[in-house]
């Protein structure tokens, strides 16, 4: 199965949608069963409703797998919606680390600015419990 995934997304990924490449990929990640999963910036080109489908299926994946998921993102929504710990880097320099939760209430100067200037671009996807 996931040498036609693989074979799909490599012949024909110019073809597909941004959010078709992102399920063509995770298909391929999933069939072969990661532990861990790198996404570097996977729902920064979509739609919020691919973004949310996207989230869902990775937070899904994750805790029935009991897999570790490392999101590379610029979205502070995603980051909100998604993250149980939240690494902030500045220049390639660490700026905070800590819960999802610590870093939305007591953000850092630079989160501060970020949030702010998203609050007003794009309605938050969804929200996180308490962690």
């Amino acid at each position: 199965m996931w040498g036609l995934l693989c074979f799909a997304v490599s012949s024909y990924g110019a073809l597909m949608s941004g959010g078709q490449q992102v399920r063509a990929v995770m298909a391929i990640n999933i069939a072969l069963n990661r532990k861990i999963l790198l996404l570097d910036e996977v729902t920064d080109n979509l739609y919020d409703e691919n973004t949310a489908v996207i989230m869902a299926w990775v937070r899904q994946y994750a805790d029935i797998n009991q897999a570790t998921v490392v999101w590379v993102t610029n979205k502070m929504d995603v980051v909100r919606a998604v993250a149980e710990k939240v690494l902030h880097l500045d220049a390639g320099r660490v700026v905070s680390f800590g819960t999802n939760k610590m870093f939305f209430q007591y953000p850092s100067p630079q989160a501060s600015q970020i949030i702010e200037r998203e609050q007003g671009l794009r309605p938050v996807v969804g929200a996180v419990s308490d962690v």
